[in-house]
């Protein structure tokens, strides 16, 4: 039970930073397709993480970060995964290859705090994927609301796929068949 918790735990704190990564940049939906910006390279991020420009993240450089303030104890968890060398250090590579797993049930399970079988904006907006942000939050559930009925079902939830650092989906799509 503790290991479950702690790895949907994870798997939420990891999908709220890929989610915020992918959003970060998210011009408004009525802005042309042409003018939309792409989320920033995983270079950029880890630049602009690493303050002291010594070539790796530290546990306080990351914890500093909009995430890390708003959950160290998860920041910290996500940190322990990402620095595979175990040295205290993350290095570019080792933040680049960092890919939160995406197990949409466990994750709609835990954010369904009522148990209704289906998200509302109340639930929705103080998950780790709206990150704190109240404007984020909506695009997002709207995104989520597929059928734009107010309230988001585990197969909505399912289609959701957020993008992680270069733009590639965080689980892959279904495979089509070749039979007709």
């Amino acid at each position: 039970m503790i290991t479950t918790m702690k790895t949907t735990l994870a798997s939420l704190g990891a999908l709220a930073v890929a989610t915020s990564l992918s959003f970060a940049q998210e011009p408004s939906p009525e802005a042309p397709t042409s003018s939309r910006r792409k989320p920033p390279s995983p270079d950029l991020i880890f630049k602009k993480l690493d303050t002291n420009r010594d070539g790796f993240l530290s546990l306080d450089e990351f914890k500093a970060s909009t995430f890390g303030m708003q959950n160290p104890a998860l920041a910290e968890e996500n940190y322990q995964k990402m620095d595979v060398k175990a040295d205290g250090k993350v290095t570019l590579e080792e933040f680049k290859t960092f890919r939160p797993a995406w197990n949409p049930e466990e994750m709609f399970k835990k954010l369904d705090t009522n148990a209704d079988g289906f998200l509302s904006f109340d639930e929705f907006k103080d998950s780790p994927m709206a990150q704190g942000n109240p404007a984020k939050a909506e695009i997002i559930y709207k995104k989520l609301d597929a059928n734009s009925d107010g309230k988001v079902t585990l197969e909505e939830f399912k289609a959701f796929r957020p993008r992680t650092r270069g733009g590639n989906d965080a689980a892959p799509a279904p495979l089509k068949s070749s039979v007709k």
